[in-house]
């Protein structure tokens, strides 16, 4: 009985020694470190993720601006092209011929201007010299007008073909890259028929978003 005493007093000055001791370590620690720092106003970027679509900056529609057959498809789809590269060739002779016969047309009105000029001097001279009468002078003038007018409609009509000419040669308006052709070699394409590709310009490029109403 005295051992089982004696036992349990000394695990009781064990523990309370121990109690002591923690107590007095604690207590030789000193207070925690606490790291402090100047609050300062600055703004913070805020940043989100968003699931966007490509496009390009700019999406020409290529189309035929005069009507005739395809000849030749210059491009490979979906490659980059530059801006005046060769996409499309229209069959160029139906618009050749009529620019020879708009410079033939344009050769005889121009003769027959200067024709007319000449004869305008010839007959205001007569006139004034009193030979011929006031109506064979103003038809003289008349003729001259006339002929001038049809020159001038016959210089339009000659720039009119070299244009429709220069639009048998369908080109890429900008940089970027065509997509797919919707005709082929042999088919008939105009004004009426659409777009016959796309040319997207992708340098610069646009990100197309979908965000929330808050955001």
């Amino acid at each position: 009985m005295k051992n089982v005493f004696a036992v349990t007093i000394l695990s009781l000055s064990l523990i309370f020694g121990a109690g002591c001791s923690k107590k007095s370590d604690n207590a030789s620690a000193g207070p925690p470190e606490v790291l402090v720092t100047e609050v300062t106003r600055k703004d913070e970027p805020v940043t989100e993720e968003w699931v966007a679509t490509l496009d390009g900056f700019v999406n020409a529609s290529i189309s035929a601006l005069v009507s005739g057959h395809l000849i030749s498809q210059n491009y490979k789809e979906g490659t980059a092209v530059k801006n005046g590269d060769l996409l499309f060739q229209i069959d160029p002779r139906p618009f050749e011929e009529a620019l020879i016969q708009a410079k033939g047309t344009l050769a005889k009105d121009e003769a027959a201007r200067i024709k007319a000029e000449e004869d305008e001097k010839r007959e205001l001279d007569l006139f004034n010299r009193k030979v011929i009468s006031q109506q064979e002078r103003d038809a003289a003038l008349q003729a001259a007008e006339s002929s001038k007018g049809l020159s001038e409609a016959d210089r339009a009509a000659v720039k009119s073909a070299e244009l429709n000419l220069q639009y048998t040669k369908i080109t890429a308006p900008v940089d970027g890259v065509a997509g797919f052709a919707t005709a082929q070699v042999g088919d008939l394409v105009g004004p009426s028929t659409g777009s016959l590709t796309t040319v997207s310009q992708v340098d610069p490029i646009k990100a197309v978003v979908t965000a929330g109403e808050q955001t």
